[in-house]
């Protein structure tokens, strides 16, 4: 078996890397699951809400989260090329990522150079 495949716990085995394409599920994907999709909404006002995969499959939503992280489709890379727009929030987000790190570096130097000196102190 080719070696883009791992084990998994239940005995499948999992892909990774770049998805094979298939024309009939994606229009099937787009199409058929609508109407179904808003019967079950109607009847059930949980179905559908962000994170009810762990409730009623835990075992299914982490599988999917893994396969999700590892593979990819050729729609996503071809769609990748399009440059982000920098956000205000992502911009602050960043300036406080970058302060936290140098105030780390600082810290920790800080400890290395008291390490240093005192093992001097204590050799000469």
């Amino acid at each position: 078996m080719s070696d883009i495949y791992k084990n998994n716990d239940r005995g499948d085995f999992m892909k990774y890397g770049v998805r094979k394409p298939s024309v009939k599920k994606s229009i099937s994907a787009r199409t058929t699951g609508k109407v179904k999709r808003q019967v079950k909404r109607s009847v059930n006002p949980l179905y559908g809400k962000k994170g009810m995969g762990v409730v009623n499959d835990p075992k299914k939503a982490a599988y999917n989260a893994v396969y999700n992280r590892t593979t990819t489709g050729v729609s996503d890379i071809l769609n990748d090329n399009e440059p982000e727009e920098p956000t205000v929030l992502g911009t602050i987000g960043t300036f406080f990522q970058l302060l936290w790190g140098l105030i780390q570096l600082a810290f920790w130097g800080a400890i290395v150079v008291g390490i240093i000196y005192l093992i001097v102190k204590i050799i000469f």
